[in-house]
């Protein structure tokens, strides 16, 4: 399988927004079938409003992927976005 590109400045803007916006259930530390389901569902609409806003398809690990190799880390809990826009350049 291909690798594929590398997150660009917009994109990781764009998934940080997307990600802050479910932030509540993402983080949601509880472990039962429910919130499992609403996580899973969550991470599905990311991508896919990810998806559709650009060239670059990802699937669901990959944004993950992106996000625990550190801009979530770095970045999900700060309401400055150009941190994650500094880290790509």
């Amino acid at each position: 399988m291909k690798r594929s590109n590398n997150f660009i400045a917009g994109e990781v803007e764009t998934l940080l927004v997307l990600v802050e916006e479910r932030k509540d259930i993402i983080e949601n530390r509880t472990s039962d079938v429910v919130t499992w389901k609403g996580k899973e569902k969550a991470w599905e609409e990311i991508k896919e409003l990810f998806n559709s806003m650009h060239s670059n398809q990802r699937t669901v690990g990959q944004i993950r992927n992106s996000l625990k190799e550190g801009l979530y880390a770095f970045c999900l809990f700060s309401s400055d976005l150009n941190c994650a826009v500094s880290m790509s350049d």
